[in-house]
């Protein structure tokens, strides 16, 4: 056996032969030489450059894609991330600023201007691509002087368009065509978005002025001072329209009449939301018709307003056209829906077996029922607009074993209390009663027809009338 020492030194031997740079086998081959790794990566692959004369993009992608679009996808990835590189700063006197105070939406605009950078960027050049068997490398960079340059460009043709379209509507509202103006107003401020978070001062007839934030008080004031005039104060359906009416609306601005505008009317009918929008015509008049109404409601509204998104176009933003929209103080009336609903003479003629019963249950039901349902029951027949007759008799059936059967027939007819001409009727016969005599039989009959005209005959002859 072989000592501690004799076993570590022939330890130490094994590994110093493994350590070495080449060894002998027992065959006597040729000493191999291990070849130390060599990273041929760019240094831009290495580590991303630093430069305060451009905007960096770099973009990688796998070669194993699906798409077999590497290099375009590599391509994406490097503007997407030059792009990321140049930054959104809101001035504090800007007219965004002015609007985030109060509706928060930075973010928003922050992420849409991005997008546009995205997809408006230009004057990038290629530095470089490298690929190994799994990657694609790509290296862009932008001249931040250049992007400068560009962009200040851009805003001076902006402010040029949004100074001619601002002089648009200012002429549009000095001929009294206000639909024209606020249409030119938000066209202008839309054609400098790109630049409301910063200050933005042009010369305008001799003058200096912030145009944004002119272009934004002027559509604040036009909508301030409409007034939106209805021809009735409260809408009244009755029975007599069939519950259906018209209501005109007269918009004017200052005592002059306002052509073209475009005025929404929404309220609740039986099958949900009424929504209509009417431009006005010449003399400022729209009209819209009311109908449908669910007349269990007692009491409603009808909603009239300008419609902002015809007003200012369907092809706006609406990311970004939702803050200002919400922020406007325009016109808007509520004008109060009535529904008048018939008053009701019940008149109920109940007998058993041809005698008088001496109460009126099935009449008293159909009295609750229209109650229920927002009628109004008269005693006096004058003042009726509706009159119904119920009318009821039982009639003896078979008997056996002491047991006796009744069965009852009746009827229920609504009148046009003017005309005496019939609205709706409804009858129910052979509605069955058991008891040991053929009066109590007849009652049997009497509480079950009770109960069927509360859940089944008035709630049908109610959707009918409605």
């Amino acid at each position: 056996m072989l000592s501690t020492i004799t076993k570590y030194n022939y330890v130490l031997f094994l590994l110093l032969m493994v350590g070495s740079l080449s060894f002998t086998s027992c065959g006597g081959s040729k000493p191999v030489v291990v070849e130390p790794v060599v990273d041929d990566r760019p240094t831009w692959v290495k580590s991303r450059p630093m430069t305060n004369a451009y905007y960096i993009g770099i973009g990688i992608s796998s070669k194993h894609r699906p798409e077999n679009d590497h290099a375009q996808n590599a391509k994406n990835n490097a503007l997407n991330d030059l792009a990321s590189e140049i930054s959104v700063h809101i001035n504090s006197n800007s007219f965004l600023l002015s609007l985030e105070r109060e509706y928060k939406f930075e973010e928003e605009y922050k992420s849409n201007i991005k997008a546009t950078i995205n997809q408006n960027l230009e004057g990038y050049e290629i530095v470089d691509t490298w690929e190994n068997d799994e990657e694609y490398w790509v290296y862009y960079r932008l001249s931040k002087t250049k992007y400068a340059e560009d962009k200040q460009k851009k805003k001076d043709d902006a402010m040029r368009l949004a100074v001619d379209l601002y002089g648009k509507a200012e002429t549009a509202k000095s001929n009294n065509d206000i639909s024209g103006a606020f249409s030119f107003y938000f066209k202008s401020l839309m054609s400098i978005k790109e630049h409301w978070n910063e200050v933005n001062e042009v010369d305008y007839n001799g003058g200096k002025i912030f145009i944004d934030n002119e272009i934004y008080s002027n559509m604040q004031n036009l909508l301030r001072e409409m007034q939106l005039v209805p021809d009735k104060k409260t809408i009244v359906l009755d029975q007599n329209s069939n519950y259906q009416s018209d209501l005109s609306i007269r918009a004017t601005l200052k005592g002059q009449n306002v052509k073209q505008l475009p005025l929404k009317a929404q309220y609740l009918t039986k099958s949900g939301t009424f929504e209509k929008t009417v431009l006005t015509d010449g003399n400022g008049l729209v009209s819209f018709h009311i109908a449908n109404i669910n007349t269990k409601m007692s009491q409603k509204d009808m909603v009239v307003s300008v419609d902002f998104s015809k007003l200012i176009g369907a092809d706006a933003e609406q990311g970004i056209v939702k803050p200002i929209i919400a922020s406007f103080t325009a016109a808007e009336r509520h004008i109060p829906i009535k529904i008048k609903l018939p008053a009701v003479y019940v008149e109920s003629e109940e007998q058993n077996l041809n005698e008088a019963t001496g109460n009126t249950k099935l009449g008293d039901v159909v009295k609750s029922e229209f109650t229920k349902n927002g009628y109004v029951i008269t005693e006096d027949r004058k003042k009726a607009d509706l009159i119904v007759k119920v009318k009821a008799n039982t009639r003896k059936g078979n008997d056996a074993n002491n047991f006796h059967v009744a069965y009852l027939d009746m009827s229920i007819a609504i009148y046009n209390a003017k005309s005496n001409a019939i609205i709706l009727k409804e009858t129910k016969n052979d509605v069955k009663g058991v008891q040991l005599t053929y009066a109590k039989a007849g009652d049997e009959a009497y509480k079950k027809a009770v109960s069927e005209v509360r859940r089944k005959v008035m709630p049908s002859m109610m959707r009918s009338l409605q």
